[in-house]
């Protein structure tokens, strides 16, 4: 049987937050199974931010890193 995941309040809170903080976007958007409420234990967060500039790959890698110890700690 398959378990659905539902990410939490305040777990979307620390997302915002970090993404915030890196990045100053002007909006973010949780998308995919985790947003639809379909995720699964093996799911993983889809999100997009929109920003006035252009942030290279490189540092959006380290921060997805960054990103995923602090909601971890």
């Amino acid at each position: 049987m398959r378990q659905e995941m539902y990410l939490s309040e305040a777990y979307k809170n620390k997302v915002v937050d970090f993404l915030l903080k890196e990045f100053h976007p002007k909006f973010i958007c949780l998308f995919g199974s985790l947003a639809k409420g379909e995720g699964r234990e093996d799911s993983d967060i889809d999100i997009a931010i929109y920003t006035d500039q252009v942030i290279p790959p490189y540092i959006l890698f380290t921060a997805a890193n960054v990103m995923y110890k602090y909601l971890n700690s």
